[in-house]
């Protein structure tokens, strides 16, 4: 109820609250406890409450779900695909790399994985990125790559693309520009020592 009040003079009892959740069961509690508290009140209390919960298998919660919802995923429907290839030619027309778009172009290609490892390798080889990056030297070792700190120390660094690095019982002097993921570093554009 201090919620609905909240920074008001006056009470005319039809503001509706919005109140967003996270977790179903809450939300059983919650309306239990909203209309306790408005018996005390002669008002016309109004509350949306919006639950938003992440699944693996949408289409399957909302299913089995005993509440009036809603499911959202991450593909278009044909309607949108039209309209994100639209608005493509138009940014064609009026900028030089549109492809650097990173979010709109994800989404334009429908939020394929395939285009999105593509797209995050690519960005590291764009001439005005690499210019600004410092590459980081360190090894190869059986198949794996390491950036050197400290002296002795290595740091095994998840290659973007398998296919940079060699396979085999080799140690191997390699540079690469060090980014992070949320996983962790990894190497992009790996160079072997020996080749250049």
């Amino acid at each position: 109820m201090k919620l609905l009040t909240y920074g008001k003079q006056e009470q005319s009892g039809y503001t509706p609250v919005l109140l967003l959740v996270d977790n179903w069961d809450d939300t059983e509690d919650l309306k239990l406890c909203i209309l306790a508290s408005d018996r005390k009140r002669q008002s016309s209390l109004m509350v949306i409450i919006l639950n938003s919960e992440r699944t693996q298998f949408p289409a399957e919660s909302s299913r089995s779900s005993r509440n009036l919802n809603v499911f959202i995923t991450n593909k278009l429907s044909a309607k949108e695909q039209s309209l994100f290839s639209e608005k493509l030619q138009q940014l064609k027309k009026n900028h030089k790399k549109p492809e650097t778009f990173y979010a709109f172009m994800i989404m334009t290609n429908n939020f394929s994985e395939d285009y999105i490892k593509k797209t995050s390798g690519a960005a590291w080889n764009e001439p005005e990125v690499q210019e600004k990056l410092l590459r980081v030297k360190g090894k190869s070792e059986n198949g794996e790559i390491y950036v050197n700190y400290g002296g002795n120390l290595k740091m095994l660094v998840r290659p973007v693309y398998l296919g940079d690095i060699r396979s085999g019982y080799s140690r191997e002097d390699v540079s690469f520009y060090l980014g992070f993921t949320m996983e962790g570093p990894v190497a992009y554009n790996i160079k072997y020592e020996n080749d250049q």
